[in-house]
Formats: structure tokens, sequence, C-alpha cells
């Protein structure tokens, strides 16, 4: 299940805000993954179960991967340099 609950009440957020992180990108087609070594240790854990990476900050990281580049569109470009303190869109 996807878990929107951010209060700290939530029994899988065990008594911390939940604050989405950020995002990272690699070049297209870049070389990229675990150390043998993480990837065995990770390949064991229970996955049949919800859990959080890192439960002990909060934090929860998503991968998104495609084979195709990404480039930002000039409408992206104009609200980011625009919208500097998270304004709504309609108020730009």
């Amino acid at each position: 299940p996807v878990v929107r609950d951010q209060s700290p009440d939530s029994p899988l957020n065990g008594g911390r805000e939940f604050r989405p992180l950020g995002c990272g990108l690699n070049g297209a087609m870049a070389a990229h993954g675990l150390p043998d070594d993480e990837y065995l240790r990770a390949t064991r854990i229970d996955t049949t179960k919800p859990a959080k990476l890192r439960a002990d900050d909060g934090v929860s990281v998503a991968f998104l991967e495609m084979e195709t580049p990404l480039y930002l569109s000039e409408w992206a470009f104009r609200g980011a340099t625009k919208n500097p303190n998270g304004k709504k869109s309609a108020e730009l």
C-alpha cells in the first residue's frame, strides 16, 4: 500500500514526522547500482511487508529509471525561476 499519512501518530511513522526527500538524476545509460555485498544483503530482506528505508531518520526514497533523457521544458523553467518561494502556479 502507498502510505500517505505524514502524522507522527501513524503506526508506520514511529513517532516521527515523515518528510519526503528530493531526487537525483544519473546520466542516460550510466552504470550504477549497489556494491555486491549490499546487493546480497538487500536480496535477503523480507519485502512482503511495508517498511521505511532508514526508519531512524524518517526519510523515504524512490528511484525512477528510464531509457530516455529528461529535458526541462520552457514552461517548467519559467515556473522555477518565477517561483522561488513555492507559490502555486495560479498565483504566478
